[in-house]
């Protein structure tokens, strides 16, 4: 059975770099938000081009407007880090 490394699921942009996104988000322990900027910069020249840096910038916007809530003495306690801005509630699918 081929790994998920090996499959790709709705397009081959991903399997054209050398290391998988998720593979490099794991390496680093990168959080949701710091994925998603790393996910959408490598695919932008093999997908949606501008609209991927668009959505990067859109994910480095939440982080420089919630570092203190991710990135400080509160960072330890992952749950902490999981829940939604104050005031903000979960959208729900």
């Amino acid at each position: 059975m081929e790994s998920a490394n090996e499959r790709q699921v709705a397009g081959g942009h991903y399997q054209l770099s050398a290391i998988q996104p998720w593979d490099i988000v794991a390496a680093w322990e990168l959080n949701f938000w710091q994925g998603n900027v790393i996910k959408y910069i490598l695919r932008a020249p093999h997908k949606n081009g501008k609209e991927d840096f668009e959505k990067a910038r859109h994910y480095i916007d939440y982080l420089i407007e919630n570092y203190e809530r991710l990135f400080t003495k509160s960072a330890t306690d992952y749950t902490e880090n999981i829940q939604p801005a104050k005031g903000r509630k979960r959208k729900t699918v």
